[in-house]
């Protein structure tokens, strides 16, 4: 299954033999179908992450936003495997100085911004995410074979 950990969204394919293995018969490229599923789902948190920092929803209503920080959320990412695991960075660059994980922990004198604690931090979004993941494996498996699977 999917999972987050701090910023990487990983894919574990334990679990799922059932979905590996009628896709192998099949001939797909279950390798490239898990690239695609991830890739697609860290391009919509880019464009989540994105989305939270617009101005109004920054602290102090943006007005000390520069877009330095915005310029540090992850994009072009690539999929690496290790093994059955197959992990794609989401989030901000943490190897370059910014105020990225500030604003989705918030520090003591500022509060985080509520959409970035939403996506990185709370476990609905992430969860939703991983649905969206399944529910790719699940489509790409009834177009390839035609018979519906649950």
């Amino acid at each position: 299954m999917a999972k987050n950990t701090k910023n990487r969204m990983w894919l574990d394919t334990s679990g799922m033999e059932g979905w590996i293995e009628a896709l192998d018969k099949a001939g797909a490229d279950v390798k490239e179908i898990a690239d695609q599923a991830l890739m697609e789902t860290a391009e919509k948190i880019q464009a989540d992450t994105l989305d939270a920092m617009q101005a109004g929803s920054l602290p102090a209503k943006g007005r000390y936003a520069t877009g330095r920080t915005k310029n540090l959320v992850l994009s072009g990412v690539k999929v690496k495997w290790e093994g059955g695991k197959a992990a794609v960075n989401v989030g901000f660059d943490q190897t370059k100085p910014g105020a990225g994980i500030y604003l989705i922990t918030g520090t003591p004198k500022m509060k985080p911004d509520r959409k970035l604690n939403q996506i990185f931090r709370q476990k609905k979004y992430m969860s939703e995410r991983t649905k969206e993941i399944a529910q790719f494996f699940q489509d790409e498996l009834e177009q390839i074979t035609g018979e519906v699977f649950d």
